[in-house]
């Protein structure tokens, strides 16, 4: 299933050092304990900068899109030789009378003869605190934006995409559809100006004089965006932005033209779709309901959703009472329900709302905006985490013990990390998936290796930020965003061991999403901080992370923001299948087989309707000979 991340929180190394011969001999054996320590200090924090920085990124984005969907419009750029003292600081600038770029911002013009302006990031207009206004380094946010989409009659224009010119490298350039780019300068400082900067100097870069400085990024008027997020400050030319970039393409309308933000496809024998039908769709279908849902996920025939205000609704299967209604008989002739159903026992003004929800195979688990962790549904795996083995139909039961951050379901067991930052699971436990060192080859039924209520999971005193649990397998992110791994696939190993690393340029994970598959192994995705791809598992790919190769898409499409593996179990076919929405908000799915198609994406996901479908996140899930993905779109 799909990783689940704190709550609360923006959501997920460091540069090389010199070796340690050179550091020997630069500060002879006296010194070398002390620069050891050093070097190995700075690097950590760099790591960890460049993955809270990424996060905090993907959070600004959303605060973007979603101040465009409230002003049908996005935010000017605010200025950016001022410091926090300020009262200008943060503050949006507006065009001048006449529509020209305010001379307190800068511009320049994209190959198709748009115009883009550039300054700071915009944080009071955004309601985003002040200390997210700068990067981890001390680095003031540089926000660029398409200067007809600050234009209320233009936003709306369903044909006015927003458009940016992205540099791949020094020569390659594309025009995106992106109407915003958020940059962080990162480690080099290149092209940044310090968040306590208040001086009349207005260039981007020191005025010294013949310094390698004066050549990038100081001349505003010939400014490129590079999408490779980090570089050295030497890939693409003189006058550039570096390090960190995010960008996105506007919200098409400024509201869906339809009564719901969820659109699912796939398979739908159990009415999980939501649109109120049991037939299979291989386009997107509006899920039917009159809701605008945060929070999705899918799992064996059921789907669920959390929307603004924290209620948890379900749709499809309810054989095991797993969509939580008491509404609703179980079992009974209406297992089938394709419509959404609200979760029901939850008291919204005693602090019971959802943050997030997850869908196991025929049961659900929730985390409440104060912790507090509910299951209900098939209990027989001990996967409801109340100390029974029961099944339990007539709405949520709390799992006794600890606040929870996050949560993720997998067949029949739980995993989910404290605000503690431990992590503790419960439910099956046949290939070790639990992670406490033992595993029962009976999963069902009572005992000491297949525990009922939550046990902490052995892993050394690393502290986990995301889990996502698969059919019997578990895997999880810590801080620097090393994945760790556990149960069927991984020798059946009931304890987490590290997963091989990632290339230097990629560095390290930000999320990931476990599969359901089991005669073939598991699979595992995950995306790294340069929005690249790698899966891993089964037969074919191993434990080792392949890199997903995007070679054939457009290159405004390489670049992934989320990813989500289902279940395409069939008769004789017991496999995973892949989706995933890249930076343009396109989807595209490949898989359904343990071959090389595991990391080729081959079809893009297409709707019915008169305006382009784009989605912000996305999960996985499946049922008896047959896949089903769901989607948020946006704006959302």
């Amino acid at each position: 299933m799909k990783s689940a991340r704190g709550l609360g929180h923006y959501q997920s190394g460091g540069e090389h050092g010199f070796s340690l011969v050179e550091i020997a001999i630069a500060l002879g054996l006296t010194g070398l304990i002390a620069g050891l320590a050093l070097n190995l200090s700075s690097s950590k924090h760099n790591a960890e900068c460049y993955v809270a920085t990424y996060a905090q990124l993907a959070g600004i984005k959303d605060a973007i899109e979603r101040y465009s969907y409230k002003n049908d419009r996005i935010p000017y750029p605010a200025r950016r030789n001022v410091g926090v003292e300020d009262t200008n600081y943060g503050r949006e600038v507006p065009l001048d009378a006449g529509g020209a770029v305010s001379s307190d911002l800068d511009s320049f013009t994209n190959p198709d003869g748009t115009v883009a302006i550039f300054g700071a990031l915009p944080f009071q207009a955004l309601g985003i605190p002040t200390e997210k206004s700068a990067d981890c380094w001390g680095n003031k946010l540089t926000y660029v934006m398409t200067k007809d989409l600050g234009d209320k009659t233009k936003f709306v224009d369903a044909t006015t995409k927003g458009a940016l010119s992205i540099n791949t490298d020094a020569t390659t350039v594309f025009l995106s559809e992106a109407g915003f780019a958020v940059i962080s300068h990162g480690e080099d400082e290149l092209g940044a100006v310090k968040s306590n900067y208040s001086g009349a100097d207005k260039k981007w870069c020191p005025s010294v004089a013949g310094t390698v400085l004066r050549n990038q990024n100081c001349n505003p008027a010939d400014a490129l965006l590079v999408s490779t997020e980090y570089n050295d400050g030497k890939q693409a030319g003189s006058s550039y932005f570096d390090d960190l970039v995010v960008y996105r393409g506007k919200p098409w309308r400024l509201k869906p033209p339809v009564d719901s933000n969820i659109y699912c496809w796939g398979r739908n024998a159990t009415g999980d779709n939501g649109n109120d039908t049991l037939g299979s769709s291989s386009v997107p279908l509006v899920v039917k309901a009159n809701i605008g849902f945060k929070r999705l996920a899918a799992g064996w025939g059921t789907s669920c959703g959390v929307d603004g205000e924290g209620v948890a609704y379900c749709w499809g299967d309810n054989t095991y009472g797993q969509i939580g209604s008491t509404a609703i008989a179980y079992p009974s002739n209406f297992n089938k329900l394709p419509v959404p159903v609200t979760v029901s026992g939850m008291n919204s003004g005693s602090g019971q709302r959802f943050a997030t929800i997850t869908e196991g195979w025929s049961f659900t688990c929730g985390i409440t905006i104060n912790g507090w962790a509910y299951c209900w549904g098939k209990g027989d795996y001990g996967q409801l985490g109340n100390g029974g083995w029961s099944t339990i139909g007539n709405g949520p039961q709390l799992v006794p013990g600890a606040y929870y951050s996050a949560i993720s379901a997998g067949a029949n067991h739980v995993c989910g990390i404290t605000t503690d930052g431990d992590t503790y699971c419960w439910g099956g436990n046949e290939s070790g998936q639990i992670g406490i060192n033992k595993h029962d080859g009976n999963p069902m039924g009572g005992g000491p290796n297949n525990p009922s209520i939550p046990n902490l999971v052995q892993a050394g005193g690393i502290k986990y930020t995301s889990i996502a649990a698969g059919r019997v397998f578990t895997c999880a992110l810590d801080a620097l965003g090393t994945a760790y791994c556990w149960g069927k696939g991984y020798a059946d190993v009931p304890v987490p061991i590290s997963v091989a690393s990632l290339p230097a340029t990629d560095r390290s994970f930000i999320t990931l999403s476990a599969g359901s598959g089991y005669l073939n192994g598991p699979a595992v995705c995950a995306l790294t901080r340069l929005g690249t791809a790698y899966c891993w598992g089964g037969s074919v790919l191993g434990t080792t992370p392949t890199l997903v190769d995007v070679s054939a898409l457009p290159i405004a499409d390489q670049k992934f923001i989320d990813i989500a593996v289902g279940h395409a179990a069939g008769s004789g076919n017991d496999a995973e299948y892949i989706c995933g929405i890249t930076s343009t908000g396109a989807t595209y799915c490949w898989g359904a087989t343990f071959t090389s198609a595991m990391t080729a994406p081959s079809v893009k996901v297409t709707d019915t309707g008169t305006w382009p479908l784009m989605f912000s996140s996305i999960v996985g899930g499946g049922e008896s000979f047959g896949g089903l993905n769901c989607g948020i779109s946006v704006p959302f």
